[in-house]
């Protein structure tokens, strides 16, 4: 008979017990689970500080967990729970030295792309965002290669077209001569606007005949 059963059969035998004769002499009810005090949380909590776990038994925990889907109640209580929490200046390192050169595979990022599709983010989160963009050091060479790259080749459909144009709608662009003043563009990065200026001024003027435009 498995464990579980074994306990539901106890717990049934000691509630008939105390029905019919009034006592028993079990301590606890076997399915009855004492609430763990803060007290004692706190020293769980400090007993297993700095214990790092193996390569396998961090699969074995991945594993166990792997292909489960949260109830929409637990996702929403797992988000309150951690609401207002701000992780230290030496936690979002280790978080972040831990997913440096981590590669999400492509069934990953569509479904983190499903995940947030259609989600709308407040003012103040948008600000947020904003302001930590703000702080975050500039891109190396390297990684700006990578972006450019990633780009290439990708065109907006018609509809994000139209969002972005109706988002800087009316919108004045900062001046952005003085920042610009002085700057020296290498040869390969002033062909490459060339190229783009041409490319812009052709499809405007495709747009503007009506005729189909054929990007070169």
């Amino acid at each position: 008979m498995p464990f579980g059963d074994l306990t539901k059969w106890e717990a049934a035998c000691v509630t008939g017990r105390r029905s019919t004769v009034g006592r028993c002499y079990n301590i606890v009810d076997p399915l009855h689970v004492e609430p763990v005090c803060a007290e004692t949380r706190k020293k769980i909590s400090k007993a297993h500080r700095g214990r790092k776990h193996n390569a396998e038994w961090r699969e074995n925990a991945a594993a166990s967990h792997r292909g489960k889907k949260r109830s929409a109640e637990t996702c929403a209580n797992i988000s309150a729970s951690k609401r207002g929490k701000k992780l230290s200046a030496e936690h979002r390192a280790n978080i972040s030295k831990a997913q440096r050169g981590k590669k999400a595979s492509p069934q990953a990022r569509s479904n983190m792309s499903k995940a947030q599709l259609g989600k709308k983010r407040s003012a103040e989160a948008r600000a947020n965002m904003s302001a930590g963009q703000l702080k975050r050091a500039p891109h190396s060479a390297e990684t700006r290669k990578k972006i450019s790259a990633g780009q290439i080749g990708r065109k907006p459909s018609a509809e994000t077209r139209a969002k972005i144009a109706a988002a800087k709608l009316g919108k004045k662009r900062p001046d952005v001569s003085a920042r610009q003043l002085g700057k020296e563009r290498s040869t390969e990065t002033l062909a490459n606007m060339f190229i783009a200026q041409k490319r812009r001024r052709a499809r405007e003027r495709a747009a503007k005949e009506g005729v189909p435009h054929v990007e070169i």
